[in-house]
């Protein structure tokens, strides 16, 4: 009797676990039909999700895998945004895989599983563009050269007089070619060409200095500087150049910018309005004595620069130049910094600090604060920071920091 009552309690025991196993089970089986559905509703709405955006935050990560690869090797992040990247995608057949430029992250649409893989392929055959060398390749014979143009894919110049491999490796993976110009046979155009377009050399300084008869360069956007940290003396002397627009220059990583410009008499026009000059330690002579009326130097970042030293000496056509937003708090040097400009009536550095300039060597072979306002008109108006910056200028007298023609009047206190 004892063992049928006990035989009762265990089938009713068992009937109970049964139940609740099985309305566990129903409870999950839901609960996955519902996710399911709302990322499948989701997908049907959209038709494809950016999976590195996550547009479609329901889609777990877990159920996507992305292993990318540059040049062959194996990377964790995506490189940053380039036009000079090529970049494939491949899903297998769990889905269609593509690639957004513009935003720069995978699309994948046509799912056929649940478990998505993709691959991710950067490819750059860029080659690197050499370290100049005097006397050697196309710089030899830098008085000839009228023209440059970049150009990003291989192209034979039938009509070339001298062709020169330029890849600082040595893998013949940039080209230069020599081409006499239809007028002149004794002038040349330079082309300079690789797969993609041509990466700058880290140390690109000198690249097109005393360059006298160049009169154009082309193709500025096939010519990638975002390795460079160099750039001094690069356009130095290139007196022929009128006009030079370069807003698709990356400059983050430049530390030097010395004399870039310098000398570049003619140039009227010049775009440097996207330069990115965090890094920058170094600006003295930038602009030199070239021919502009105004600079768009607004998106400058000095904070780190060292010297100034003359960085706008002798622009004698200068009438125009916001530099309010300048840091000048670890700058050391800053002699000449605005002398000759014979035609800038009107200067604010009210932002201006001289706190390094005040505790350099005033015996440096470049000094600290002569000749800063040296050759300005006589009545030019300068906007400063304090007294105390004012009575830095007027007991400079020993450095010639300021004409002999000026008085207190000129110097104004932007309270």
């Amino acid at each position: 009797m004892k063992r049928g009552k006990k035989l009762k309690k265990f089938d009713k025991n068992l009937n109970q676990k049964k139940k609740i196993i099985g309305l566990l089970v129903g409870i999950i089986l839901l609960i996955g039909s519902v996710v399911f559905y709302k990322t499948f509703a989701l997908y049907e709405e959209k038709k494809e999700f950016n999976i590195l955006k996550g547009i479609v935050p329901n889609f777990s990560k877990s159920d996507v895998e992305i292993a990318m690869t540059l040049n062959g090797e194996f990377i964790k992040e995506i490189p940053k945004k380039s036009n000079f990247l090529k970049v494939n995608v491949d899903c297998g057949s769990t889905a269609t895989g593509s690639w957004d430029h513009e935003n720069w992250s995978i699309i994948v649409s046509d799912f056929k599983s649940t478990s998505i893989k993709c691959n991710l392929s950067f490819v750059d055959n860029r080659g690197i563009l050499k370290k100049r060398e005097e006397n050697i390749d196309f710089w030899q014979y830098k008085e000839n050269i009228t023209k440059v143009v970049f150009e990003p894919s291989f192209s034979a110049k039938k009509n070339a007089s001298f062709v020169f491999d330029v890849e600082e490796t040595g893998s013949k993976s940039v080209k230069s070619y020599l081409v006499p110009n239809e007028d002149d046979k004794t002038k040349y155009i330079l082309f300079i060409q690789s797969d993609g377009g041509i990466k700058a050399n880290l140390d690109s300084s000198s690249l097109f200095n005393q360059f006298h008869n160049l009169e154009s360069i082309e193709g500025l956007e096939y010519f990638d500087t975002s390795e460079v940290v160099y750039m001094n003396w690069m356009f130095s002397e290139c007196s022929q150049l009128t006009s030079l627009d370069l807003s698709t220059f990356d400059t983050s990583n430049v530390e030097d910018f010395s004399w870039m410009f310098r000398f570049a008499s003619k140039i009227t026009d010049l775009n440097v309005s996207s330069f990115n000059t965090k890094n920058a330690q170094d600006m003295s002579g930038m602009f030199k004595g070239i021919s502009v009326s105004s600079l768009n130097l607004s998106s400058f970042d000095t904070s780190n620069v060292k010297k100034m030293y003359q960085m706008f000496f002798n622009m004698e056509k200068l009438t125009q130049l916001d530099i309010r937003h300048f840091n000048t708090e670890q700058v050391l040097v800053m002699g000449g910094m605005f002398s000759g400009n014979v035609n800038l009536k009107k200067l604010d550095i009210s932002n201006f600090e001289f706190i390094k300039v005040l505790e350099s060597n005033s015996s440096s072979s470049l000094a600290p604060r002569s000749d800063l306002f040296k050759n300005m008109p006589d009545d030019a108006q300068v906007y400063i920071k304090n007294e105390e910056a004012k009575n830095w200028i007027l007991n400079a007298k020993g450095d010639n920091i300021y004409p002999l023609t000026w008085t207190e009047a000129n110097f104004i206190i932007q309270g």
